[in-house]
């Protein structure tokens, strides 16, 4: 069954972030998807962002949107990847508080990797999955549909959009 949309403001740094969040029934993971860049018209209703959005939620894995800083309703103003890594961080946070004890999951899609990347690194260990396909956390791609272990499969490469943190059940860093 399909989740329905939840679009929502919630405070930033530097104003509200728009928020658009899928919670499936039993979720058993949250992810935060982040967006191609702001200055080139990127926004979480990229199709590329909204298509990983529907594979996280097929995957029983709720999912958190959002656009940066100047883009749709959120506030503020492109801040050359430093204010948008803090607003990623407080919409991890946001989901986080809201789905409780599940993994979290980062992912995004060109200038939304690498922020996801850079979340990454400050997001709480304890709390996020690495990827078997990936040394510690370091990126990988998201690509087709998750495998009946419960992992995505990955690949490399330009342009391909990237995910962080794979479904549970995927090892540990290093692994």
């Amino acid at each position: 069954m399909a989740a329905g949309i939840e679009r929502s403001l919630i405070d930033g740094a530097a104003g509200k972030i728009e928020v658009a969040a899928a919670r499936p029934p039993n979720a058993r993971g949250v992810a935060v998807i982040a967006h191609p860049h702001p200055l080139f018209g990127g926004t979480m209703e990229n199709k590329v962002i909204t298509t990983l959005a529907k594979v996280f939620g097929e995957a029983g894995i709720a999912t958190f949107r959002f656009n940066f800083r100047g883009v749709g309703a959120t506030e503020g103003a492109h801040d050359e990847g430093r204010g948008e890594t803090d607003d990623m961080l407080r919409v991890a946070e946001h989901a986080r508080a809201s789905m409780r004890q599940a993994p979290l999951y980062l992912a995004g899609f060109s200038f939304g990797g690498a922020i996801a990347t850079r979340v990454s690194a400050r997001a709480d260990p304890e709390r996020t999955m690495p990827s078997r396909y990936s040394t510690r956390s370091t990126c990988g791609a998201a690509s087709g549909r998750g495998r009946a272990d419960g992992a995505t499969r990955t690949r490399t490469g330009a342009g391909s959009p990237t995910t962080v943190h794979s479904p549970a059940g995927a090892g540990r860093a290093g692994s």
